[in-house]
């Protein structure tokens, strides 16, 4: 005859799942806790914000000229009353520009008098946090 061991109530199983159960509650207690003291954790937008090292940028071009806008809030403001926002590649000297914010298009018509908003990665994520959302 064969005679089982007992191994009682818990085994690695078990055990495990209790690990991870408290793990789990543990962060969720931390999360509460910080929520009663109304201490707010930074959105991934606000990392990448801060994180990236760039300065934020705008400039506007306007038939094929360009100058830097140095106000970022007033750059918000008018990048926001256009139609569109696009992904682009653009240099302007040693700064790279991700978007361009512009109404109409540069044809024939309208003989390139298009106002063009140029803005980087960091003007972008600016122009989202101070409630500009662009995209």
């Amino acid at each position: 005859m064969h005679s089982k061991k007992s191994k009682g109530i818990f085994n690695k199983e078990s055990s495990r799942v209790l690990l991870v159960l408290n793990v789990s509650l543990s962060f969720v207690a931390f999360l509460l806790i910080l929520g009663l003291f109304d201490i707010t954790l930074p959105s991934a937008g606000e990392v990448i914000f801060l994180l990236d090292s760039a300065e934020p940028s705008c400039l506007v071009e306007w038939q094929g000229e360009t100058n830097g806008l140095v106000e970022m809030d007033r750059c918000c403001l008018e990048a926001r009353k256009q139609l569109r926002c696009e992904p682009t590649n653009k240099m302007f000297g040693e700064q790279k520009l991700n978007w361009d914010c512009y109404t109409g298009f540069s044809n024939e018509v309208s003989k390139g008098r298009v106002l063009h908003y140029l803005l980087n990665n960091k003007g972008m994520h600016y122009c989202g946090i101070r409630g500009s959302n662009l995209r």
